[in-house]
């Protein structure tokens, strides 16, 4: 039988705990153990309200401001705005064509117009492209796409036609790709460690 002092406080807890506070500090393990000791707390002494928001609005603020935005690195892999200049900006018609297949390209259908092997560096996740409009080496960011090394030409009939190079055997994922009409900038990158990233 639980003497009348521990019944009392009991009884004060569950109705001084408010229930979705609880949930709330869930965000994190850490969190939850200070959450309990608090709400604790709270259940053996009163405390105003007002002073309980400023304290759960603390350890929240703490939380936010001491763990690391990106603890995995993902945004490493993907290109920011201040990571690149847009040099230029138009809607331009966007192809997609299998490297290695010589029904789609010459003689030499893993070498590029800059000597790459292409198929070589589509195989380690490279994304690129041909283009006529802009000098081998530059960067596109092509909407849907994202940012791609120029290495090889186009037909000289496509001069402002943008070419994404797939894989040989991702002919379906280029016939789906189909002929769009998508936003191409031509864009200088700033982050030396993402060019580096692109050009390998």
């Amino acid at each position: 039988m639980k003497p009348k002092f521990f019944s009392k406080i009991s009884d004060h807890r569950q109705s001084m705990t408010p229930r979705p506070l609880r949930g709330a500090f869930l965000i994190s393990p850490a969190l939850l153990v200070v959450a309990d000791s608090v709400m604790i707390g709270w259940s053996i002494v009163r405390v105003d309200r007002a002073f309980k928001a400023c304290l759960i609005l603390l350890i929240i603020l703490i939380f936010y401001t001491t763990a690391p935005a990106d603890p995995i690195g993902l945004s490493s892999l993907f290109p920011k705005e201040h990571d690149y200049v847009v040099r230029s900006e138009t809607i331009r018609i966007v192809t997609a064509y299998n490297a290695g297949d010589p029904r789609q390209t010459d003689d030499t259908p893993c070498i590029a117009a800059n000597g790459e092997d292409i198929c070589k560096a589509l195989a380690k996740g490279k994304k690129r492209c041909a283009a006529n409009f802009v000098p081998l080496g530059s960067h596109l960011h092509v909407e849907k796409v994202g940012v791609c090394l120029v290495t090889d030409r186009t037909n000289k009939r496509y001069r402002h036609r943008v070419d994404i190079a797939m894989q040989k055997n991702e002919y379906h994922r280029a016939r789906q790709f189909g002929r769009q009409k998508l936003t191409v900038k031509v864009i200088d990158i700033t982050n030396v460690s993402y060019q580096n990233a692109a050009n390998r």
